[in-house]
């Protein structure tokens, strides 16, 4: 029998049989691990994954890689099933924007108040309070509210975690451009990912960048993933589905994790992996999540949350321990009120707009 391809497993009725929600939460809980030893120590270095790899990545950094390659993926499958710019436009800023509003006016009206050594008028005329509001629109000029968290190792940032959602809106719209030229459109993806493969290693570390060049080379990181989960949705008829070929993937991934190409093997072989993983899980694996998608939630209130804990933490024998396994419970509970009561919610308004139901969850 002809082994099923990506293609078979994107169209039908099972489509909707996968664990992209899974997969999704559990690289969310992997950034709470990984921010877990930064916000403690103060030092990326003190990360396992960055000491392993040699300063090339970390944990935090290659889920946050996943969430790019499923997006890439399934966002391009929404935008051509979309059949209109505005419909894609719409969908995309329901499932993204509502969350991290009411996320961000959380942060400023009740989090910050509570949390801040200001005075309550210095705190709500703070630059770096108002300059914060600027995540409503993506657009932050920081990721720190004026008094809160100040002493902490990480006191730059309150929620630093919300830094990545600007590309992955820039990603969307970058990647549905890519889809409008027509039959040239895998020519055209493949030879601009084949380019940020080449120009990532040779610009380095984003973090090291400054102005326009940060955000380029931030830009051209994470392409690399994003732009993988495209190819594999536009070469999807063509790609098989095999747990020894993914078995081998991950084995390739681990052998070059003391090499220099460690996050290129991550986005040639770790993309097909995931998306394959996906398919071939467990049920059990796939039914983690079935009541609802609660990772963009654990993602957008992980890093505030553990930040809080930070004082205790650093009070036990294991700082980043019990930072992690502290933070963990009460992020998942802020994340399904904000699921329960936000997305789900504005994801049903979707209807209204004549979207299509034959998609993976929460797209």
């Amino acid at each position: 029998m002809r082994r099923a391809t990506l293609g078979d497993c994107l169209s039908g009725p099972g489509v909707r049989d996968n664990a992209f929600d899974t997969i999704r939460l559990l690289a969310a809980a992997f950034v709470i691990f990984s921010h877990a030893f930064v916000l403690v120590d103060g030092r990326e270095s003190a990360e396992p994954l960055y000491n392993l790899s040699d300063g090339q990545i970390t944990i935090g950094r290659g889920a946050v890689a996943a969430f790019f390659v499923v997006s890439g993926l399934l966002i391009s499958m929404s935008f051509e099933r979309s059949k209109s710019w505005i419909k894609f436009t719409i969908n995309r800023a329901l499932r993204l924007l509502p969350g991290l509003w009411v996320c961000v006016l959380v942060l400023v009206l009740f989090f910050g108040p509570v949390m801040t050594r200001l005075p309550l008028p210095d705190y709500f005329q703070s630059p770096e309070t108002l300059g914060f509001l600027g995540n409503l629109a993506l657009i932050p000029r920081n990721h720190s509210i004026g008094g809160v968290f100040d002493g902490l190792p990480g006191s730059d940032a309150v929620n630093g975690s919300l830094w990545t959602l600007k590309y992955e809106v820039a990603c969307y719209v970058f990647g549905a451009l890519l889809l409008c030229v027509g039959r040239f459109k895998i020519g055209v993806t493949a030879a601009l990912w084949i380019c940020a493969m080449i120009a990532a290693p040779l610009i380095g570390d984003p973090l090291e960048q400054r102005g326009a060049a940060y955000h380029g080379a931030w830009m051209v990181w994470l392409f690399r993933f994003y732009g993988a989960g495209m190819l594999l949705y536009l070469l999807r008829d063509h790609i098989p589905l095999s747990k020894p070929a993914a078995l081998v993937c991950l084995a390739v991934i681990l052998a070059a994790t003391f090499t220099p190409a460690y996050t290129e093997a991550l986005a040639i072989f770790g993309s097909y992996a995931l998306i394959a993983s996906a398919f071939l899980a467990a049920d059990w694996f796939k039914k983690m999540t079935h009541r609802g998608d609660i990772s963009y939630g654990v993602y957008i209130y992980a890093f505030p949350v553990q930040q809080a804990l930070v004082p205790f933490s650093n009070e036990t024998a294991v700082p980043w321990l019990t930072n992690a396994m502290l933070s963990l419970p009460i992020t998942l509970v802020l994340a399904a009120l904000s699921w329960t009561f936000v997305e789900k919610p504005a994801l049903a308004l979707k209807s209204a707009f004549g979207a299509r139901k034959a998609t993976p969850p929460s797209i």
